[in-house]
């Protein structure tokens, strides 16, 4: 908890759109005693997770918003599907575990098991360095709903969700080249 002054706990939302047009959302709490600063966390946030992903960034809503946007789709390579996840793990200063799921990971953000995501190091491997980015704008910035800071990153495996079954005319056909409708 930060100490010394009025915090705010500011709901967030990050929505992202797959190759085939289907969307998943990444909530979290941004705690800053400035609305300004909550925006700036937000901000970085959002490009860390991008930058992880294949999927393209669809609206962002609460302590930093995105302005009204056409659909895009992201990127088809391997874990092009929403249901495709990094489950990454933090950990409180009171113990607290609190799990995010990143939808569409690059496939590099794995080891060669293609299960284990890559612990940030500080080193020389870019998506390395792209993980130290979202582990450096998320610990200190994030907390659980009752303002409790995220202080450590634990590590992250891959998970498969169930099949989304959503289908409308924004989602493609299997083959990827139109409409499904």
């Amino acid at each position: 908890m930060i100490s010394g002054g009025t915090v705010a706990t500011y709901p967030q939302t990050f929505s992202f759109r797959d190759a085939k047009g289907q969307t998943s959302t990444v909530r979290m709490w941004i705690v800053n005693a400035t609305a300004a600063g909550a925006l700036a966390a937000g901000s970085a946030i959002h490009a860390a997770l991008d930058a992880l992903t294949n999927a393209a960034p669809g609206p962002a809503k609460g302590a930093f918003n995105t302005a009204p946007a056409p659909n895009t789709y992201g990127t088809a390579t391997q874990y092009a599907n929403i249901e495709d996840k990094a489950l990454l793990t933090f950990q409180t200063a009171t113990g607290a575990i609190h799990r995010y799921q990143l939808p569409c990971p690059i496939v590099a953000a794995f080891m060669t098991d293609e299960e284990t995501v890559k612990t940030p190091d500080g080193g020389g491997d870019a998506q390395q360095v792209l993980l130290d980015t979202l582990v450096t704008a998320m610990v200190g910035n994030v907390s659980s709903r009752d303002g409790v800071l995220l202080d450590s990153y634990i590590g992250g495996i891959y998970i498969r969700r169930r099949f989304k079954r959503k289908f409308d005319i924004f989602t493609k056909d299997p083959s990827e080249t139109g409409p499904g409708e």
